[in-house]
């Protein structure tokens, strides 16, 4: 037989860029001329997914789709140059260029490079955009920015200026015939936090697995020629792949291999049972990477759903895998672990309610392979240390409101009306002879009037003088501590002399995380408390990066912070680490008001995110006080 008829059709790892192993995802094409082309003015769209689910290949196949008059050019910004704004500029000029060249044979050319980097902006705006859009006619140019995480990624490693995402805004709300589409490699909800400056006026799409028409077609067309693929060997590679478009080329790949040394008519269920250890290896970089990628609450999880149920694909739950982690010797964390389920089914790892399974049984079978529980138990020291240290590692066991349902909302009331009459009663008498709010003679500036919660120690406290009271100093968007807060209660992780308030604020815009407040009544007692509070976290600011975010969102890193209402001062800093959950952290200090506080995000979220919560809402609503001496 000639070699040349065993040429593997199928395509494992690269982008699908003709038609004839391109299945499916009619839905895609049609949600992106229903919603690109508009009546009045067109939409930029993003499609997002997990890796490997097919965005890029579902780019490069757009303008067979599109009417002509759209001419789409894709932008890979992997090949790019982005170590600034105008190297990024400059290689999607070149880009465009290159491919209206080829494809539409039109000339536009593109000005020097030194341009470029001298005025990024006018350079690309003034110089090559309106000469492209002229040579265009009335045809609009499309452009396909593949893996925009990337730009973000550079500017948070400070590679890139913030101000793309501005500049790409300005292109976006001022260019009627300039369309954008975006891929973008992670879920919808993350997206909304870390882009949502540059992707509020766009409409989104996700791509999944695909559809079991496209994913049966995929199985059997490239093949027909060679040989058939019987019934239930398509059930069995459906089984293992869910239609996950990569892994689906994948075993249907390696299944072709093995035909080409030993053809035959058909190929069924033994011989696809066969192939699968070596379609793990071929995988394994892929199947590692969903590993790499989680938290160890994650790891955790699959590794402990991969041993419970052994050789078997079957969905197993929560308490089923608390079981054999604890034969094992270790005890999950309970809260972790079911954010972690969550997690995992957002990313379309596991797939399930009561009970869980891989959706990909590749992944499960690579665990069963490479992550044996002993292995992943000695993988996991440090993250085990700090569940075996404090089951809630954090002062504060509640968590916001809304991310815990009516029973925490009536518990949360319940703990704080019962703390108010011996709360009330030390503030108050504080406040009275100090006069300050909420018997001063007159509200502060935007503050509510009436009593404001707040904790005192049993022996009375007296600030030091010009130091604002807490409730002042918590961040601009807890405008009512008498329903957004509720005192700490001992007994405290760490020591904390002179402690005049602790308090436990919900923040609207910081969902799923909350913010801890400490205030002492002395300098001496802030600096011995936050030495102390350092101490119990494990913060050694010696090591950390000179950053926050710290570089490549792990880590930690420590800095000076400083704005209108608080000076730049010796012991000024903000600091931030992962905490339980890999929950990200930030904690700062206000040395001039004793003070110092610390936001936690939501479970696995990201950094960014809460840099933005920080830079927009952690500030006072009020200037405090003059500074304490």
């Amino acid at each position: 037989m000639n070699r040349h008829l065993h040429v593997n059709p199928y395509i494992a790892g690269s982008p699908v860029t003709g038609t004839e192993m391109f299945f499916g995802r009619d839905d895609v094409f049609t949600f992106i001329r229903r919603n690109l082309i508009g009546r009045h003015r067109d939409t930029p769209v993003v499609l997002y997914g997990q890796r490997r689910t097919g965005k890029t290949s579902v780019l490069y196949q757009l303008h067979r789709h599109l009417d002509p008059s759209y001419r789409c050019i894709f932008i890979d910004l992997h090949g790019l140059s982005l170590d600034s704004m105008g190297s990024l500029l400059h290689g999607i000029a070149s880009s465009i260029s290159r491919d209206l060249r080829r494809e539409h044979h039109l000339t536009v050319p593109v000005p020097d490079r030194s341009l470029f980097l001298a005025e990024p902006r006018s350079a690309f705006q003034t110089r090559f955009l309106d000469a492209a859009l002229s040579a265009l006619g009335d045809d609009h140019l499309v452009l396909m920015l593949d893996e925009v995480v990337r730009l973000y990624e550079e500017v948070e490693h400070g590679r890139l200026e913030r101000e793309i995402f501005d500049f790409l805004r300005h292109l976006m709300q001022h260019y009627e015939r300039l369309n954008f589409i975006f891929s973008l490699g992670s879920g919808l909800e993350e997206m909304a936090r870390e882009y949502a400056f540059l992707f509020s006026v766009s409409l989104y799409h996700r791509i999944s697995f695909l559809e079991p028409a496209a994913a049966r077609s995929l199985i059997t067309e490239p093949a027909r020629e060679h040989y058939q693929v019987a019934p239930q060997a398509v059930m069995k590679i459906l089984e293992i792949t869910s239609g996950h478009p990569y892994y689906t080329q994948l075993v249907c790949h390696c299944l072709f291999d093995s035909w080409s040394r030993s053809p035959k008519s058909v190929m069924d269920v033994p011989d696809v049972e066969a192939i699968l250890a070596e379609a793990i290896e071929l995988g394994s970089p892929n199947l590692t990477y969903v590993w790499e990628d989680s938290t160890p609450e994650e790891q955790a999880l699959m590794a402990g759903i991969a041993a419970t149920g052994g050789h078997d694909a079957g969905a197993v739950t929560i308490d089923q895998v608390r079981e054999t982690w604890h034969k094992a010797g270790l005890t999950l964390p309970e809260r972790e672990i079911t954010r972690a389920a969550r997690s995992l089914i957002s990313r379309d790892v596991l797939a399930g309610d009561q009970a869980y399974s891989f959706n990909v049984d590749l992944q499960r079978l690579w665990l069963v392979k490479h992550r044996r529980m002993d292995w992943v138990k000695d993988e996991l020291a440090d993250s085990i240390q700090q569940w075996n240290r404090s089951a809630a590692p954090w002062p504060a066991e509640t968590i916001p409101a809304q991310a815990t349902g009516t029973r925490q909302r009536i518990k949360r009331r319940a703990l704080g009306i019962a703390a108010i009459a011996v709360v009330l009663a030390s503030y108050f008498a504080v406040t009275a002879a100090t006069h300050i709010f909420p018997f001063s003679s007159s509200p502060a500036k935007g503050q509510q009037e009436g009593p404001t919660l707040t904790f005192t120690p049993t022996s009375p406290p007296t600030l030091a003088a010009g130091v604002t009271p807490l409730p002042q100093l918590l961040p601009g968007d807890i405008n009512d501590p008498s329903t957004q807060c509720q005192p700490v209660k001992k007994p405290y992780s760490w020591s904390m002399p002179g402690l005049f308030a602790a308090l436990d604020c919900g923040d609207q815009n910081l969902p799923n995380g909350h913010v801890e407040s400490y205030q002492m009544d002395t300098r001496a007692d802030f600096e011995t408390a936050w030495r102390n509070f350092n101490t119990w976290w494990g913060f050694d600011a010696s090591s950390a990066a000179l950053t926050c975010p710290p570089p490549g969102g792990s880590g930690k890193g420590s800095t000076g912070w400083n704005s209108k209402d608080f000076p730049q001062m010796q012991g000024q800093v903000v600091e931030c680490e992962r905490g339980s959950g890999n929950a990200p952290v930030y904690v700062w200090t206000m040395p001039s008001q004793n003070t110092f506080m610390y936001a936690v995000g939501a479970s696995g979220s990201s950094f960014s995110a809460l840099n933005n919560w920080w830079t927009n809402h952690s500030r006072p609503a009020n200037s405090p006080s003059p500074s304490a001496s």
